[in-house]
C-alpha cells in the first residue's frame, strides 16, 4: 500500500508547489483588471504609433515611386489611385481594431489580442525597415520592376 511519506518526491513536490504558489501571490496584483486595463492601453497606444507609421510609409512609397502590394484588399482599395481612399481605408480598420480591444481592456482575452496585434504590428514595422533598404540598395533598377506589368504594383497619384 502506497503512504503518501513514502514517495521519495514528496518533499520536492511539496516545496514546488509552496514555490509556485509564492510567485504566484507576487504576480497576483499585476492581474488586477486595472492594470490589465493600463497594458491594453499602452499596447494600443503603440499599435496605434505603428499604424500609423504604417499608413506613412504606404502613402510615402505608393505617391512616389510605386510600391508591391501583397495585400489583395488593399490593391483593390488603392485601385481608385486615391490617397484620401487609402488614409480613410487604413484609419477605419485600425480604429475600429483598436476600438475593440479598447471596450474590452479588462479582459483576458483583449490583452492576449493587444499582444497580437502589437506583434504584428512591429513585424510589420520591420519589414518596412528591410523594404526602404532593399529599395535604396537597387537605385535605378527600381523603375525597371516599375514596368514589369506586375499586377501587385501599385501607385497612387497625389491629388
Amino acid at each position: 500500500m502506497f503512504v503518501w511519506g513514502d514517495n521519495p518526491w514528496t518533499p520536492w513536490s511539496a516545496s514546488w508547489m509552496r514555490a509556485c504558489r509564492t510567485v504566484g501571490e507576487h504576480f497576483a496584483p499585476c492581474t488586477t483588471p486595472r492594470l490589465r486595463a493600463w497594458r491594453v492601453n499602452m499596447l494600443l497606444a503603440a499599435s496605434l504609433l505603428l499604424g500609423l507609421g504604417d499608413l506613412w510609409m504606404t502613402l510615402t512609397y505608393a505617391t512616389n515611386m510605386g510600391m508591391l502590394e501583397a495585400n489583395p484588399l488593399a490593391r483593390v482599395i488603392m485601385s481608385t489611385e486615391s490617397p484620401a481612399a487609402v488614409i480613410a481605408w487604413k484609419l477605419a480598420t485600425t480604429l475600429v481594431g483598436l476600438g475593440i480591444l479598447f471596450h474590452l481592456r479588462r479582459t483576458r482575452h483583449a490583452e492576449i489580442g493587444a499582444w497580437i496585434v502589437f506583434a504584428a504590428l512591429t513585424a510589420l514595422t520591420i519589414h518596412w525597415l528591410n523594404y526602404s533598404t532593399l529599395i535604396a540598395s537597387l537605385g535605378a533598377d527600381v523603375h525597371t520592376l516599375a514596368m514589369a506589368d506586375d499586377p501587385r504594383y501599385v501607385l497612387l497619384t497625389p491629388q
